[in-house]
């Protein structure tokens, strides 16, 4: 998939998904990447749970990294990893990454491993 296609339409989550997650479920998988966004998403999740008498410490959100791509077409490692920290600050507990968007092969794996783990 290149990075200049657009994407599907994707409508901000309403408190009653916030509301059925809180009350069925542990964690989310946000389709939204934009941290400010995210933070506010968050912090509404969190309430939800608050309101349903669960402790939101214990919420997993799991976001996919946001990826910036090279003039080759592959994933620049160092300009993604740049943009997790504000992943993690906005409320991400993990931060999902796709290999193969970073090497064109196996022999690419243990560097792409690195950097990954780099984020620590």
């Amino acid at each position: 998939m290149s990075p200049e296609l657009p994407g599907p339409v994707r409508p901000a989550p309403t408190d009653k998904n916030f509301q059925r997650i809180a009350a069925l479920g542990d964690g989310w998988l946000p389709m939204e990447r934009d941290p400010a966004k995210l933070a506010e998403h968050i912090e509404r999740l969190r309430n939800a749970f608050r309101a349903n008498g669960r402790d939101p410490a214990g919420i997993a959100v799991r976001a996919v990294a946001p990826y910036v791509f090279r003039d080759d077409g592959l994933a620049d490692m160092d300009r993604t990893l740049k943009a997790v920290p504000a992943l993690i600050a906005a409320g991400v507990t993990v931060v999902e990454f796709h290999p193969a968007w970073f090497g064109k092969g196996e022999g690419d794996f243990d560097t792409i491993l690195e950097g990954m783990v780099s984020i620590r």
